[in-house]
């Protein structure tokens, strides 16, 4: 049985050598030396990860600019998710969302899901918002939702455009299917990082929470933002509390 201990230590190293890694590559420092923007954003990259060590994906997010939806003129954003290269060289899912954003109210019109699977039908959803009469269709359903209802990215470019201040809140509805939730959040502090040999960098704290409306606990979870406010405005950690565990997001790449 001498072969199983030594089994069970090698394992046990291993799993704490990824755990230590994983506080190394997610400290803010650390992040923040590897990515650097001087103006506006088109493109972020983040690495997803279980636990902050157990590596699950990548998704890049892009700003594809401001196109013409109907008679509107709407930002469109887009984000593509891949798992990690040994999971796909199993499954090669492929995943794609994206969301029309009203260039005035900053609200989504539009917002569409895609999902490949190897062996299954592409799954592909598309819904549209009708914020002035608050319905949302999708193909030949319709469903009620709240004034200025918004999507993921929705969410995400408007704290790209905005000047942040310790104790700002952010409380959103939000809704990309059926039921109606609450996007909430606080900025709750800010810290200065001083990268040797470049400019200093203001990062904000920010909690919040995701909830039905209902104040259901379902499909409920919690997370902490790290955002750049200066010299670029992105987020740079996140931490995503859910009902199967810790993910934490971290970037990248800026471009």
């Amino acid at each position: 049985m001498r072969w199983l201990k030594v089994l069970l230590i090698l394992i046990v190293l291993a799993f704490l050598g990824l755990f230590l890694r994983g506080l190394y590559i997610n400290n803010l420092k650390v992040i923040l030396s590897n990515v650097y923007s001087n103006g506006d954003i088109k493109e972020l990259t983040f690495k997803v990860t279980y636990g902050g060590f157990a590596p699950l994906g990548k998704a890049v997010i892009v700003n594809k600019g401001v196109e013409e939806l109907g008679d509107k003129d709407v930002y469109h954003i887009k984000a593509e998710a891949e798992l990690n290269w040994f999971i796909n060289r199993i499954y090669k899912i492929k995943a794609e969302i994206n969301s029309f954003i009203d260039k005035n109210k900053l609200y989504p019109l539009k917002f569409t899901q895609m999902l490949e699977i190897p062996g299954k039908p592409r799954q592909e959803k598309i819904m549209i918002y009708d914020q002035l009469n608050h319905i949302m269709k999708r193909g030949k359903e319709a469903r009620i939702i709240l004034p200025n209802t918004q999507d993921p990215l929705s969410i995400l470019f408007y704290f790209m455009r905005q000047d942040l201040k310790v104790n700002d809140i952010f409380d959103f509805n939000f809704n990309t299917n059926q039921k109606n939730l609450r996007f909430y959040a606080k900025v709750l502090g800010k810290q200065e990082i001083q990268i040797s040999g470049r400019k200093r960098y203001e990062v904000y704290m920010i909690k919040g929470s995701v909830k039905r409306r209902s104040k259901s606990l379902r499909h409920s979870s919690e997370f902490t933002i790290w955002f750049v406010d200066k010299p670029f405005k992105a987020p740079v950690l996140v931490k995503v509390f859910t009902g199967v565990g810790p993910v934490v997001v971290r970037t990248v790449e800026t471009n």
